[in-house]
């Protein structure tokens, strides 16, 4: 025996939330909605119940604008909207979708998506930050690439603008290199010999 199941019983049990409008003397009225409906949004859905989209959706131009571009041009709309539930205040993001049925019935149905939006907001700001950490280390990345013409007897470096430089004074303004200075053992022996072998004789003694 082959169960007989109308339009009206999938449409009670199908399990996203679904409402019924029908345009009334000019207005679309909420006339029905499925169970779905009834469990996401709450037992105040009763009270919305014959009740305009003008009464229900006053400051939500968005979806009022749906509503009319579904019914005028006889065709499905679809939209993401951001909104406070009429029954309970919070706010969700609903992928939703307005479909004409002839002769003056709109099927609206929503996807709660505000999980899943709040993620990918979560993940684009989680980029962002990282974007901006890895673009200030870049910027403060100073790499010397090229030939640098270098004088052969006081070992100066020559800028962009021709401008002859300190090696020293140089690299620290094309790098992130920092300088102390010292004295090598041959400078030393060279420019100050009596100093030299000075330290010379007491690293003999230890």
């Amino acid at each position: 025996m082959t169960a007989q199941i109308s339009c009206s019983d999938i449409y009670k049990k199908i399990p996203v939330p679904t409402y019924i409008w029908q345009m009334l003397s000019g207005d679309m009225v909420l006339i029905d909605y499925n169970e779905a409906a009834l469990e996401y949004s709450g037992q105040k859905l009763f009270e919305l119940l014959h009740k305009t989209a003008e009464e229900v959706y006053n400051d939500q131009p968005c979806v009022l604008q749906a509503m009319e571009e579904c019914f005028l041009k006889k065709r499905s709309v679809c939209r993401e909207i951001i909104m406070p539930l009429r029954t309970t205040g919070q706010v969700r993001c609903l992928n939703s979708t307005w479909t004409w049925i002839d002769p003056d019935l709109i099927l609206f149905h929503a996807q709660d998506h505000t999980a899943v939006k709040q993620a990918q907001l979560l993940l684009e700001d989680m980029v962002s930050q990282k974007t901006k950490e890895l673009k200030k280390a870049l910027d403060e990345i100073k790499v010397l690439r090229g030939i640098l013409p270098i004088c052969m007897y006081c070992k100066g470096i020559r800028d962009e603008e021709g401008a002859w430089k300190r090696l020293e004074d140089y690299l620290e303004e094309y790098s992130d290199a920092k300088f102390t200075h010292g004295i090598c053992d041959k400078c030393m022996k060279e420019n100050f010999p009596e100093e030299y072998y000075e330290i010379e004789r007491k690293k003999s003694r230890n």
